[in-house]
């Protein structure tokens, strides 16, 4: 049962509302001032979501499970990826509209070197993983359109839960309705393919990314 607000409630509810007190956002390159002057500290516990800061809960309930995964494919993957490209762990990558999210994974054109000056931008990355655990709702939904919207070309959601790697595909950017319109699910005794920009540079078994239930 709803439990009735209070007065005072009733008067914030209102306020917030009310176009006198609107959310103040946030542009990209205010975001990345406020992180390169350290108000965030060594690990900053925000990232910038279509102009507003949001905290990363997922990175307080991050299990050994995920670490372990995170660990396995940072270092397998690394070794499947051709001359041309790096992985990166944790980095932002800019989105655009005001989106700067830091993928657990993500595989970068060029040379590290190239982006001493700047954050990789969503052109710049043909390759994002993220490793489900807790956050799999996150990953699955509002990440998910995401990097649709932005036309990362695959996405992988290592789905810890389900023990499988869900492989995305084909990025549709469409207001309100992005989405990826191919998906594959890879199970622990399955092979699943590495394609960067339409090549296929290797296959990596999944059960030697999983845990062991």
């Amino acid at each position: 049962m709803a439990t009735a607000m209070t007065p005072t409630e009733k008067t914030i509810a209102n306020q917030a509302d009310s176009p006198g007190f609107r959310p103040y956002r946030i542009t990209s390159e205010v975001y990345h001032r406020l992180v390169e002057s350290g108000v965030f500290g060594d690990k900053s516990p925000v990232f910038l979501l279509k102009g507003q800061l949001v905290e990363k809960v997922s990175d307080m309930t991050k299990g050994r499970k995920h670490v372990f995964v995170h660990n396995r494919i940072d270092r397998i993957l690394s070794g499947v990826i051709p001359e041309g490209y790096f992985v990166e762990q944790e980095q932002p990558v800019d989105l655009g509209l005001e989106t700067v999210p830091e993928p657990d994974l993500k595989v970068v054109r060029g040379l590290d070197e190239d982006y001493l000056e700047r954050d990789p931008a969503a052109e710049d990355v043909p390759f994002v993983v993220e490793v489900a655990d807790s956050s799999l709702h996150d990953d699955a939904g509002e990440m998910l359109r995401l990097y649709a919207a932005a036309l990362i070309p695959i996405y992988w959601i290592v789905n810890i839960p389900n023990r499988r790697i869900d492989v995305y595909s084909r990025p549709v950017s469409l207001p309100g309705a992005s989405r990826y319109e191919d998906v594959r699910y890879f199970g622990p005794d399955e092979m699943v393919p590495v394609i960067i920009d339409g090549v296929e540079v290797g296959m990596i078994a999944v059960k030697d990314i999983l845990p062991r239930r």
